[in-house]
Order: structure tokens, then C-alpha cells, then sequence
């Protein structure tokens, strides 16, 4: 069990080790970086590739637009002297075209009046500017979770957490549907890294592609 338990401890680390072969593909020139198998494996120090760290990998992966020359289902059951040739791929042009018309912005009274208000607490940061902005955003109450439960790992320690409001693409509630993360703080309080480091960590969690942290001054 104590050695299952590091292992679920080192996967915390599979968005940061992405993260760093995606940094060292943009650096190099072909965009391309080539690594044994088992060289891109011990990376992420598993003591076994189940199919769901694999999946994880994957996906930390698709969220970087890196894709990998093997077979999808062959990814991970490559033997350990195979080559993994890992390349990032720009989005789609068609995917930053202008926006749809119809897309709703906040109207300039609402920033006024927000200018005008003070926020007394992390709850009133919660139900009087995170709400309403996703609402002007076109979002309505049923896309969004209010105090949603996070199950997370510190260190070997399973710990249940919540996320101030996530935002779903419908009312599934499902983590498949989540989108984005929002933490709230107090009005005033300097937005810290710890702060944004804890709704990244929800959002590692949730796999969502964003996440938020905001005190109703700053974003």
C-alpha cells in the first residue's frame, strides 16, 4: 500500500512534466523533441503504466497540442527501447477566427455599476461578481456548480476539497463537462500565487482547460 500510495503521488506531477517537454518542443527548431521510451516514461516515475495514468499522459498532452508518433492505442504499451517522437501542432486557423456575433459581452452600465460596489467578503465575491459575470457572459445557474467537491492527493494523503464555482458545458455536473475553474478571494486581498497555484491544482484535478482566480478587482 506505501508504495501504491508515492505512486499516486508522483502522478501528481504528470502537468508539470508535460509541461517542461513542452516547453523544451517549442525551444527546439523542428518543434520536435525524440525520446526512448523509457527515457519519456521515468519522466513521470511510474511504477507502472496503468491505462489510466496513460490516458492522463494523453491528454496533458492534447491540452498542449503535442501529438506523438505512435498508434493511440499502441501509446504506453511501446517497448522500453522504442522511440517516441513527440511534435506540437498549431491550432487550427479556423479555431481563432473572429467570434460569432452573437456571442453576448457585459453592457458598459454593468462595469459602472460594478466600479461603484464594494465587496464585503469572499462570499459576496462568490454571489455578486462571479455569478452575475458568467451570467452576462450568456452562462445561466444550471451551467454552473457552486462549492463543487474535489478529490485531490497531497502527497500520499487523499484530501476532498472544493472549488468555489466551476462552470460546465451543460447541467450534466459531470467532470467530462467541466470547463473552467473560478476561485474566489476577498476583495482587496492581493490575488498571491498560492492563490492561482490552488485553482490550478482544482483544474489539473477536474481537467479543465481553464481556471480563474479573482478578488472582484482584478482577474
Amino acid at each position: 500500500m506505501r508504495g501504491e500510495g508515492l505512486d499516486l503521488a508522483k502522478s501528481l506531477a504528470v502537468a508539470e512534466v508535460v509541461e517542461e517537454i513542452y516547453q523544451s518542443i517549442l525551444a527546439s527548431p523542428q518543434r520536435q523533441r525524440r525520446l526512448l521510451s523509457k527515457t519519456f516514461w521515468g519522466k513521470f516515475g511510474f511504477a507502472r503504466r496503468t491505462k489510466e495514468r496513460v490516458e492522463e499522459v494523453k491528454e496533458a498532452l492534447r491540452q498542449r497540442d503535442v501529438v506523438f508518433n505512435l498508434d493511440d492505442a499502441a501509446f504506453g504499451a511501446e517497448a522500453k527501447n522504442e522511440w517516441i517522437v513527440l511534435s506540437y501542432v498549431e491550432p487550427s486557423v479556423t479555431q481563432v477566427e473572429r467570434p460569432p456575433k452573437d456571442i453576448p459581452t457585459p453592457p458598459r452600465s454593468w462595469f459602472e455599476m460594478l466600479e461603484q460596489r464594494e465587496f464585503e467578503s469572499e462570499r459576496e465575491v462568490e454571489y455578486y461578481f462571479i455569478g452575475p459575470l458568467l451570467e452576462q457572459l450568456g452562462y445561466e445557474e444550471d451551467d454552473f456548480a457552486i462549492g463543487y467537491p474535489v478529490q485531490m492527493y497531497q502527497g500520499v494523503k487523499k484530501v476532498n476539497k472544493e472549488a468555489d464555482f466551476v462552470l460546465f458545458n451543460g447541467i450534466s455536473r459531470s467532470r467530462e463537462d467541466a470547463l473552467l475553474v473560478v476561485e474566489a478571494k476577498k476583495a482587496g486581498r492581493p490575488l498571491t500565487e498560492d492563490a492561482v497555484g490552488q485553482a490550478r491544482g482544482y483544474a489539473m484535478w477536474l481537467i479543465t482547460p481553464y481556471y480563474m482566480v479573482t478578488n472582484a478587482d482584478e482577474i
